[in-house]
């Protein structure tokens, strides 16, 4: 059986972004189920718990959780290589997941949080620190974790690209200037443009089958 990847996705989602990223630098060839959040493919709702984007599909394999996938990848794909060999460097990238799920991301949220403003603006002081944090880190070497591209930036590059994208009293990425360059060297790529932020039609869901036949 040859081998068939199939990713459920979702185009504006950090943690699917985190996958469509590896999947293009490895230069896999794979295929990418569009989701509507909350009004799941038919596949979803039946083959996985409790259903959320990223999943990957293997030859009939089910992963979920987008650091274990990328994992599961790197296995499959050793080039070019995004985890480091020594368990140092893993652990290293494990703290950057971790920081970056349980520190970076509600920091975020609360940040993006419109209905109380000085909930929100909370939110906006703890992003404020931890992007300084992230700035330190990227200037003395380009890069979270040595000399070059690894997960640990591929987690953590999705969700600093939300920041940018938030529009009331935003926080300018321009302030950072290490960051704003690690930033660049994915973000600014054409796989990225091209094909990470791909515009795919959503799938057939129960509700859009029903609004189809409207």
């Amino acid at each position: 059986m040859s081998d068939h990847f199939v990713l459920h996705s979702y185009r504006r989602c950090p943690f699917a972004m985190r996958v469509r990223i590896v999947l293009e630098l490895k230069k896999v060839d794979y295929s990418i189920v569009e989701e509507r959040l909350g009004d799941w493919t038919d596949f979803l709702v039946q083959n996985v718990e409790n259903p959320q984007v990223p999943i990957l599909v293997h030859n009939g394999r089910i992963l979920a959780e987008s650091n274990d996938i990328n994992l599961y990848l790197e296995k499959l794909f050793p080039e070019p290589a995004l985890f480091p060999k020594d368990r140092e460097g893993q652990e290293r990238v494990r703290l950057w997941w971790d920081w970056c799920d349980h520190l970076l991301k509600p920091s975020i949220d609360q940040f993006k949080y419109r209905d109380d403003k000085r909930f929100s603006q909370e939110g906006r002081v703890k992003v404020f620190r931890l992007l300084g944090r992230l700035n330190g880190e990227l200037e003395s070497s380009g890069y979270l974790c040595g000399a070059g591209l690894t997960l640990a930036d591929i987690a953590v590059i999705p969700f600093v690209r939300q920041i940018s994208r938030v529009k009331v009293n935003p926080i300018d990425i321009q302030d950072f200037l290490w960051v704003k360059i690690w930033l660049s060297q994915v973000l600014d790529e054409d796989f990225f443009k091209d094909q990470v932020m791909k515009r795919y039609p959503f799938a057939k869901s129960k509700t859009s089958k029903k609004y189809a036949n409207n």
